[in-house]
């Protein structure tokens, strides 16, 4: 992947009035900072979520992959956290509260840690994705994704009705 910038000559990300900035030093022999807007997105958005973060331009193109979150500086830590909080939204699921199948669609109501949800789901072999033997990211008919954070920690209604449609 080719980069605008190096690792090199990363100082900082910082929250502007343009949204997330990462700041270099200059690279052309004067001194001084120069800064880019950027959306941060993640690398792996769903297996990897949590470690590398490619930051982006206004073109799409690859300004910096950092590959450790946990490595920044407190600032830039929490102006990258803020901003991918704001592009990720991802609800968890807490509880299961209604599963229907009709159709080949599954219907779900769930509660999360953001409210009530409805959504629909079709072919759950594609659309569920097991992070491991306890944890899942389902995607509704609309890319929307929901987690489940501990299958096993559901109560029993909540597995009971998540069996009955995947």
């Amino acid at each position: 992947m080719d980069q605008l910038f190096t690792t090199e000559s990363f100082l900082r990300l910082e929250t502007g009035a343009d949204g997330l900035r990462v700041v270099f030093a200059r690279d052309d022999g004067e001194d001084g900072e120069h800064a880019v807007a950027v959306r941060p997105v993640w690398a792996r958005p769903i297996s990897g979520e949590g470690r590398e973060v490619s930051l982006i331009d206004e073109r799409r193109r690859d300004v910096l992959l950092i590959d450790d979150v946990d490595a920044l500086d407190r600032p830039s830590r929490a102006a990258l956290e803020d901003a991918l909080a704001a592009r990720y939204l991802v609800p968890t699921v807490r509880r299961i509260l209604a599963t229907q199948a009709h159709l080949g669609v599954r219907f779900w109501t769930v509660e999360t840690d953001r409210g009530v949800h409805r959504f629909a789901m079709r072919e759950p072999t594609r659309n569920v994705t097991w992070l491991d033997e306890r944890r899942a990211v389902l995607r509704d008919v609309l890319g929307n994704r929901y987690r489940i954070a501990d299958f096993a920690a559901l109560d029993e209604a909540s597995r009971a009705a998540a069996a009955k449609v995947l």
